[in-house]
């Protein structure tokens, strides 16, 4: 079957949002007189003294279904929401019980959303959350009640719970948040600024470019090596300066990469 739990859940909610009658052998029908009158032709002793009531569903606008129906019509929904009727699947309470593999009093029920709770003659739809949604005769409909640590809080006082053989139940997943892809974020450049300093080396002024970076000043060696008589070359790989003779370890040539 391709009917889940998740969809029965979402199923079973629109109908209390849209506030179904109950009618006994009904399955999620829209509410016509022409379906009232049929309901009551076919389970007479069930439907005739509730004529009057289910005849305001059609007033209303809205749908019929009995407690099983909630079941039966999310399984005969076709895609695009018409209900295709099919005798294989219509049970009542005590056959899909009695054909569940699965089941258990209340206080052993698992938290599941789907799960059907039962006691003879009626079921609801646990919705999750202690929350179960029932469609109820005696013109009542459709209703949620609560369940808690094994009890039924409020709605009807149901004893056991069971996995429908018609429904595929999966264990809900949380669905993991999506991929995000981390990108290094360049740090800020730091603030510089470049003045002229003048500087004398004996008899001569030399006005060369200070650069002020973290409250440190960094000042070209070029021109006061210079001024100081050393010869200076050039590396093959970059214009620093590598400063000949007596002053070692001013630069490092590095290997530029293959290209």
């Amino acid at each position: 079957m391709a009917k889940n739990n998740t969809g029965l859940v979402a199923y079973c909610e629109k109908a209390l949002s849209e506030k179904w009658y109950y009618g006994w052998g009904s399955y999620g029908q829209k509410a016509t007189a022409s379906l009232v009158d049929g309901l009551i032709k076919q389970y007479p002793s069930m439907n005739t003294k509730w004529k009057d009531y289910m005849s305001k569903a059609v007033s209303a606008g809205t749908r019929l279904s009995d407690c099983y129906g909630l079941v039966k019509g999310y399984i005969f929904q076709q895609t695009d929401g018409s209900l295709a009727y099919n005798a294989a699947y219509d049970v009542n309470t005590g056959t899909a019980y009695a054909r569940a593999t699965q089941k258990g009093d209340l206080k052993s029920m698992p938290e599941l959303p789907g799960i059907i709770l039962y006691m003879p003659g009626h079921v609801g739809v646990y919705c999750g959350d202690r929350r179960f949604i029932e469609c109820v005769g005696s013109g009542v409909g459709i209703r949620a009640g609560t369940v808690s640590n094994g009890k039924i809080t409020s709605g009807s006082a149901f004893t056991n719970w069971f996995k429908d053989k018609n429904i595929n139940y999966e264990v809900p997943i949380a669905t993991p948040a999506a991929s995000i892809v981390l990108k290094p974020i360049a740090p800020a450049a730091p603030p510089i600024q470049v003045n002229d300093l003048s500087i004398i080396i004996g008899n001569q002024e030399f006005v060369i470019k200070s650069i002020l970076l973290d409250d440190k000043n960094y000042v070209e060696l070029r021109p006061i090596l210079s001024a100081l008589g050393y010869s200076i070359e050039q590396t093959p790989y970059d214009d620093t300066p590598i400063v000949y003779p007596g002053i070692e370890d001013v630069y490092e040539p590095v290997e530029p990469e293959a290209t």
